[in-house]
């Protein structure tokens, strides 16, 4: 049955129109507008009340959803909400917190979650210095629309201005279940990148996946609503967060009489590939020329050699060193933490380039280690530091701008039986070669003084990870 839409925002333009005629005509209204205003905020926060087995919706972080989305869990109960989500926040994915919440009338009915909430205000806060707004996400959300059945509300984000389109759950649904099967088929994703698009049979671009956002080169002569889509995952499928609208083709590839909408794609798993619900456009995984190695070959336990040398030579005459490492996964598709015996620091972030399938070492800083000032610098001794990768030049220890491309990796082939990684084409308009461990101050401030883990040697130059091919 088609649905009603309360539009909320026409009803506040109505209330504007009918004050602007106060004087020349009879009221149209019985209520005054701060009266109507009341009562309908009060209607929002009966219709949240209202869902005894709560709400699930799609969250987007980031202006105009500059990555994708992640299935979260709300329920309202009293001046309570409860809210879960599928993906690691400030506590582990689908693990609950409470917090405070409430209506105002500052654009609209505004929803406020109020007070600190654990896995809501990982997304907006402060992550560091250089980067005051975190995750870009929203707390506040202006109420768009509610159905007229009850079991959907959309919501804005205030500041940012993405939707979040809640949906009433039903009496037997189970948010850890939910999750669980989301992050099942999120994780069987990872080795396949990048994708062919056809339509009826015709190529019409090349689509990559990373952060949940589908960028696609269209071919030439096609027209669509966008290239980079952003979307969540379902457990078995994904949601695009808007429609993506493909215009009637050509006449040499008429493939539709009217424009395609898509609102997003099954997982065929017969087929190996993505389908919309009309039978009209498929993705089918391809790699492209020169690719090397998955998201999911990557993980694991490696022994890694490599020079660690304190004289910033790539020349040096010192042996080489080995130890055991593992790369684990950070964001899902994106990146790793790599941490081993190599570091007495917890992890290191390693990018991941799903259009080459190489690893990257950039300039980051060491997360979640803090240490008391190693030198001797009466301005910084007894205060605490952080540690930061950099990148060293070959004839010096001088510290260059942390903006370079990083360490690139190489994958030598599948020899022996012996898989081989190698980190040592470094890009740059600069002779370097390695990285270099950097004591910066909690503001980020370099304190110009390097860091050797406890493997000696602060400078790494050759990297080489070798593994038992499984």
């Amino acid at each position: 049955m088609k649905r009603k839409i309360y539009y909320l925002i026409g009803m506040l333009l109505t209330v504007v129109l009918a004050t602007s005629c106060a004087g020349k005509e009879d009221a149209i209204f019985e209520d005054s507008p701060a009266v109507r205003m009341n009562k309908t905020v009060a209607e929002c926060e009966e219709v949240l009340r209202s869902a005894s087995n709560g709400w699930m919706g799609n969250y987007y972080p980031e202006v105009n959803y500059k990555v994708g989305g992640y299935a979260m869990y709300f329920k309202f109960e009293g001046k309570n909400v409860t809210i879960s989500c599928e993906t690691q926040t400030n506590v582990a994915p689908g693990v609950e917190d409470t917090s405070e919440w409430k209506m105002d009338q500052s654009q609209g009915p505004v929803l406020s979650i109020d007070t600190y909430n654990k896995v809501l205000n990982y997304f907006s806060e402060v992550k560091n210095s250089s980067d005051t707004d975190g995750l870009a996400g929203d707390y506040e959300f202006i109420v768009v629309s509610i159905s007229e059945d009850k079991n959907q509300i959309t919501l804005k984000g205030k500041k940012r201005g993405n939707e979040l389109k809640l949906t009433k759950c039903a009496s037997d649904f189970n948010a850890a279940d939910y999750y669980a099967g989301v992050n099942r088929f999120a994780d069987s994703m990872i080795d396949y990148p990048t994708f062919e698009i056809s339509i009826n049979g015709e190529i019409y671009g090349f689509a990559s996946i990373a952060q949940r956002k589908m960028t696609i080169e269209w071919e030439e002569g096609v027209t669509a609503s966008a290239t980079d889509i952003p979307f969540s995952y379902t457990s078995g499928a994904i949601v695009f967060a808007q429609p993506l609208v493909i215009s009637k083709k050509a006449a040499t590839k008429a493939a539709a009489t009217d424009d395609i909408v898509l609102n997003g794609l099954d997982w065929d798993s017969a087929k190996e590939e993505y389908v919309d619900n009309q039978n009209l456009m498929s993705l089918k995984p391809k790699f492209p020329e020169g690719f090397q190695l998955t998201y999911g070959s990557i993980l694991g336990d490696w022994e890694i050699e490599y020079d660690a040398t304190g004289a910033g030579s790539s020349s040096s005459n010192e042996p080489r060193q080995t130890g055991h490492v593992t790369f684990s996964r950070n964001v899902l598709g994106v990146s790793y933490w790599l941490s081993g015996d190599v570091f007495d620091f917890p992890a290191m972030e390693v990018k991941y380039d799903a259009l080459k399938g190489c690893v990257i070492i950039v300039s980051s800083y060491i997360p979640d280690f803090v240490f008391k000032y190693p030198g001797t610098n009466a301005t910084h001794i007894g205060k605490d530091c952080q540690l930061r990768l950099y990148f060293a030049g070959t004839t010096t220890t001088s510290i260059t701008a942390s903006t370079d491309a990083g360490l690139i990796g190489t994958w030598n082939n599948d020899e022996g039986g012996k898989r081989i990684l190698t980190l040592g084409n470094y890009v740059s308009t600069r002779d370097n070669f390695g990285f270099y461990l950097r004591v910066c101050d909690l503001a980020g401030t370099s304190l110009s003084m390097s860091y050797t883990p406890n493997v000696g040697g602060a400078i790494f130059s050759f990297i080489k990870f070798t593994r038992n091919i499984e």
